[in-house]
């Protein structure tokens, strides 16, 4: 939950109906993780509302419930991400690039979440914000890693559909870690599941010149 649980519910009703079209659009197993993308952020954005009802009332089954929200925001996107990528991408030299991202964003993704199970924390409210914390050692070369595989995929990639979405993604994260600190993993997250939803346009545009012929 960023800014209030109907944000989350709404954010998770909504990429749920995203993912299921966009889904039907797939044409090629090729395209299926990118595909995926709005339903994966539905799931998050769902588990993350009830994290937030967990917190305005009983805390009961918090603890649960933010190991499953940070098993997304902390290990699932940056192995994930790369792996979107290199599935789109056809330059032989770049997808051996983008298994070295997948091979660091998974590293550093492991490492974030071991750290965040072992610190036995639990989410915080701050200024109408989840706040999941996690104090790794050397945090500017773990945060370095974390958008390298998360950010540096889609902008390396051939793909100009992958690069204006990394560009985008870049931007959302700018703007969370300018305005939203402490609650960064919450609010980035929330503004990338919003922008999930344009996987659906590059399938819609793709279509496009099937239909001519038919």
């Amino acid at each position: 939950m960023c800014f209030s649980p109907v944000a989350s519910f709404t954010a998770a009703g909504v990429l749920g109906a995203t993912g299921i079209a966009t889904l039907k659009l797939a044409k090629t197993k090729a395209e299926v993780p990118l595909a995926l993308l709005p339903l994966i952020f539905a799931v998050q954005q769902f588990v993350e509302g009830l994290v937030s009802l967990s917190l305005l009332s009983s805390h009961t089954y918090l603890h649960g419930l933010a190991l499953i929200y940070t098993f997304f925001a902390f290990l699932f996107w940056p192995a994930y991400i790369p792996w979107v990528v290199w599935s789109l991408e056809r330059d032989a030299m770049r997808r051996k690039m983008m298994i070295a991202f997948g091979i660091v964003g998974t590293a550093v993704g492991v490492w974030l979440y071991y750290i965040y199970i072992m610190s036995g924390a639990l989410p915080q409210i701050v200024n109408r914000c989840i706040v999941y914390e996690v104090n790794p050692m050397f945090p500017t070369l773990v945060a370095c890693m974390y958008g390298l595989a998360t950010l540096g995929a889609s902008m390396l990639t051939s793909r100009r559909f992958l690069n204006l979405f990394g560009l985008l993604m870049t931007i959302s994260a700018f703007i969370a870690w300018v305005y939203y600190t402490q609650s960064f993993s919450s609010v980035w997250c929330f503004f990338a599941a919003a922008l999930s939803f344009l996987p659906l346009f590059y399938f819609l545009r793709s279509a496009k010149p099937k239909r001519l012929f038919h």
